[in-house]
């Protein structure tokens, strides 16, 4: 889902090229980041979050997999702020 984010926020402000290219140089492993498939039991988790918390889908998503894994989440978008007995938030700004 968050993948999905990114990619429509390039191809919205920079074009279907540099999004596009985004995602071939992920796939290719240019980036140090891991790609996580999401399953049943992540989307049931993910749609439990959306149900409690004033969150997007996507951020929902996000929020279970850094539960899941144990890691926080950085972010600068303040949504977050919502579920910060849940999951740890480190903060790009000092919005929290």
């Amino acid at each position: 889902m968050n993948e999905g984010e990114v990619f429509y926020k390039l191809y919205k402000y920079l074009g279907g090229p540099i999004a596009t290219g985004f995602r071939e140089d992920l796939k290719r492993g240019l980036f140090p980041l891991h790609v996580v498939s999401v399953n049943d039991k992540r989307a049931e988790a993910a749609s439990v979050i959306k149900a409690q918390y004033p969150v997007s889908y996507a951020d929902a998503f996000c929020i279970e997999l850094a539960r899941d894994m144990n890691l926080p989440v950085i972010t600068g978008d303040p949504e977050f702020e919502s579920v910060v007995n849940i999951v740890k938030i480190i903060p790009l700004s000092s919005k929290f």
